[in-house]
């Protein structure tokens, strides 16, 4: 028996070694507020000390997997921060620190991708060991779109699929399916139906 993190927007279950984090905010499509950021950097700082745990299953919760960073919060806070300050720095050291860890984690990581899997979402499915993805998925780099550079998953995304495809979905904003996923690598598994995805997920497991 192990103690895990007390968390509020993630559903840890440990099995036999495995651990399925499952990022649980459906009503904003898992998008990642500061509350799950933080929750994240906690559950990655444990993990990296935990010899208990060998696999770690990265889900979503509600049919989606992640939609990125909630934009709703990041501009509240903008209009309340003083004309002095800058909220996206310190949040974006965070973010980029957060990815860091999740890819050097020691356990091997799998990322499951149904729904939506945006920004920060499309890198955890890029960095992860091995990631599964269903074909009606939803991935791709919108930032450009609201005037900000995809800076801290962009050397995932490079790595993944190589410096011309990062960089034309980069630029464009392009919104990929499971299937394109699938055949530019950043994807191993494709299923076509949620059934399938579980069962698959279970096979490579």
């Amino acid at each position: 028996m192990i103690n895990l993190p007390k968390v509020d927007t993630l559903l840890l279950k440990h099995v036999n070694g495995r651990l399925y984090i499952t990022l649980n905010r459906p009503e904003r499509r898992n998008a990642m507020n500061d509350q799950m950021n933080d929750e994240l950097h906690q559950m990655a700082d444990f993990l990296a000390k935990s010899a208990a745990i060998r696999l770690v299953v990265l889900q979503g919760a509600g049919g989606h997997f992640c939609a990125g960073g909630d934009i709703k919060e990041r501009k509240n806070q903008t209009d309340h921060a003083a004309q002095h300050l800058d909220p996206a720095r310190d949040r974006n050291i965070r973010s980029g620190q957060l990815f860091k860890k999740f890819f050097g984690l020691p356990q091997t990581l799998i990322v499951v991708v149904e729904g939506s899997a945006m920004g920060g979402g499309f890198g955890l499915a890029c960095l992860a060991d091995l990631t599964l993805v269903h074909r009606d998925a939803t991935l791709g780099m919108p930032e450009t779109t609201l005037g900000i550079a995809p800076a801290q998953i962009a050397p995932y995304v490079v790595q993944r699929i190589g410096l011309t495809p990062a960089k034309q979905m980069a630029l464009t904003g392009e919104r990929i399916n499971g299937d394109k996923a699938y055949r530019l690598g950043i994807a191993q598994y494709l299923a076509d139906s949620n059934e399938a995805l579980r069962d698959k997920l279970e096979s490579v497991i």
